[in-house]
């Protein structure tokens, strides 16, 4: 990369944002990001487009310093200043979809003399091809060479490129490469791994830099909890309030895994063309992308969730223990998570619009299978087996095993009678097994590995289908 901004001229910019640089940076900076991979030959389509004349000559020059490095440098042009023209090794001029010239630049006026075109002296040699493109009808004449016209735009060419008008100049030979993988001996799983560590710097700088969606995930799990807190205020450890509490539960499960799903369902669908791009370049394999978009997010999976459930569990009155808390903090990460993968699953197989819509379509019957709904001692025996598809069961258990299982003393009663004022009787109001917190976590894990499986494997489907 050192190599590739000192070649582009770049190295003053080295920490600048890219939306901070000028035209000629930004056209330089997309000429590095392709040398990456060195490769032999390359096709610019008007790099000068939208540039000054300074930043014009700066960009042709780097294409010449490449041409000069031992790569076919391919490029169109329209009008180049004659600073510019003067750059260019070979020339392929097109009017009308018709070849008037193909051959070197040193070349190209002592032909058209030849066809009965008469450039004036000191004129920019440019501007006369573009009057005699124009302006003769009969440029089809057989005076012009047309046996020696090859598709090759306006090029400053490397030695490799051989044609009827001339032959290898010594002098082009530039003998130090810029850099080639295979002359690396390195192992291919160390080269993966590295692969993995540059992505994750750079997925964690976005992260960083894209501080708005960040701020409000952030701030929306503090406001979130700070709401459920104050609604649900001190009914954690009330008898008569026991309903209100598991509501309380329920609701934050909802909450956590919803507003995962909602951010990464866009993810691989807006990074699909990127992606797919330094894919086929081989910048990287698919396998280090997958596991840098995984890692690179659990930052912010694992501070949301932790801030929002420090503020609702004290405000709503929960036991002041922290193994239970920690447990329950434990499974809304776990929760976070699985709400993640499944909105980077949806968001990959159907796309952003109809992946958003699927991912909260499914949640219905999940939900209801919870055992919050409708208790898990009442639905029907045919569909039982169901409820182990859901999640939110899993969930649902693990946190009222947190705060009401472990053996906790009985509740306080505000009133003059409260029939749940013992834990356990909680736990089989809702139908609700003891010591099932360590099996519901585990499945929470499963639930989270199968996901991950399966987004790798769309990944890979998704890919080669557009290659």
């Amino acid at each position: 990369v050192n190599r590739i901004l000192d070649l582009t001229g770049l190295m003053k910019a080295e920490i600048t944002p890219v939306a901070k640089l000028s035209g000629g940076e930004r056209k330089r900076l997309s000429i590095g990001v392709e040398l990456l991979t060195n490769p032999p030959v390359m096709f610019f389509d008007e790099p000068t487009s939208g540039l000054d004349s300074s930043s014009s000559l700066q960009v042709i020059t780097h294409l010449k310093s490449l041409a000069k490095g031992g790569r076919t440098v391919v490029c169109t042009i329209h009008q180049p200043s004659s600073r510019l023209f003067e750059l260019f090794d070979d020339i392929y001029i097109l009017a009308d979809g018709k070849c008037l010239y193909s051959g070197p630049a040193s070349d190209m006026i002592p032909v058209f003399e030849e066809a009965g075109f008469q450039c004036p002296e000191h004129y920019n040699r440019a501007d006369f091809v573009n009057v005699v493109g124009v302006s003769s009808p009969d440029v089809n004449s057989e005076n012009i060479n047309y046996e020696s016209c090859q598709l090759m735009p306006v090029c400053c060419s490397s030695p490799t490129i051989r044609d009827s008008h001339r032959e290898c100049r010594n002098d082009d030979v530039f003998t130090e490469p810029l850099f080639l993988i295979k002359d690396i001996k390195i192992h291919d799983s160390l080269l993966v791994l590295l692969d993995f560590w540059i992505l994750l710097k750079r997925t964690m700088i976005c992260t960083l830099r894209d501080i708005y969606i960040t701020r409000i995930r952030i701030l929306t799990h503090v406001l979130v909890g700070l709401m459920l807190g104050l609604m649900c205020y001190q009914v954690g450890n009330d008898a008569k309030k026991v309903y209100t509490n598991v509501a309380y539960v329920f609701f934050f499960l909802i909450f956590l895994f919803f507003i995962n799903p909602a951010v990464t369902t866009l993810t691989f669908p807006t990074e699909a063309a990127t992606v797919r791009r330094e894919h086929l370049n081989c910048w990287y394999t698919l396998t280090s992308y997958y596991f840098s978009k995984l890692i690179s997010d659990l930052p912010v999976q694992a501070l949301c969730p932790t801030l929002f459930t420090i503020i609702s569990y004290f405000l709503s009155g929960q036991p002041p223990e922290f193994h239970r808390f920690a447990r329950l903090c434990a499974m809304c990460i776990l929760l976070a998570v699985l709400g993640q993968i499944m909105g980077y699953v949806f968001g990959a197989l159907f796309g952003a619009q109809i992946g958003i819509y699927l991912v909260a379509s499914v949640q219905n019957p999940l939900i209801t299978l919870s055992g919050f709904l409708v208790r898990l001692k009442d639905i029907p025996p045919y569909l039982k087996w169901l409820t182990t598809l859901s999640y939110y069961r899993f969930g649902f258990q693990a946190a009222m095993q947190a705060i009401y299982g472990f053996n906790r003393p009985t509740l306080k009663c505000s009133d003059a009678y409260c029939r749940l004022k013992y834990p356990e009787g909680i736990l089989d109001e809702f139908g609700l097994e003891k010591g099932t917190y360590d099996m519901d976590m585990l499945q929470l894990v499963i639930w989270i590995v199968s996901l991950q499986i399966i987004l790798y494997f769309v990944l890979i489907w998704k890919f080669r289908a557009l290659k």
